[in-house]
């Protein structure tokens, strides 16, 4: 699995962290508890979104990923719609249960799938 996971329970206790299991930041992935490291789908997960910071440069996947979540609050959907609706959400909740993905991911994949990615 790519990046350095980190159990920091502390993290999760942040506000607008308290229902997440764990996030990429580059280049660690942060999981709330220990057990979290078994949960191959989880870990894809975050190992997808740290494919994407690398090939967006790291800073413009934070910006365009806050300007997708702004964008669709503004178009009317709740919190966690709005957040499952972000390009790169919908690339990884695609392909999380997907062994093998990252090895024959293409470049800027999140931009290629449509609203179906969901």
């Amino acid at each position: 699995m790519a990046g350095r996971i980190i159990c920091l329970p502390i993290f999760f206790r942040l506000p607008g962290l308290r229902k997440v299991q764990a996030i990429a930041l580059w280049p660690f992935i942060f999981i709330r508890d220990a057990r979290s490291q078994s949960d191959r789908v989880l870990l894809r997960h975050e190992a997808i979104h740290l494919r994407q910071q690398l090939e967006l440069c790291v800073i413009p996947f934070y910006l365009i990923y806050l300007g997708e979540f702004l964008w669709h609050m503004v178009r009317g959907k709740n919190g966690h719609m709005a957040y499952r609706s972000i390009s790169f959400e919908r690339e990884a909740y695609r392909f999380e249960t997907v062994e093998g993905y990252l090895q024959d991911r293409p470049l800027f994949a999140s931009f290629r799938l449509g609203k179906s990615g969901m």
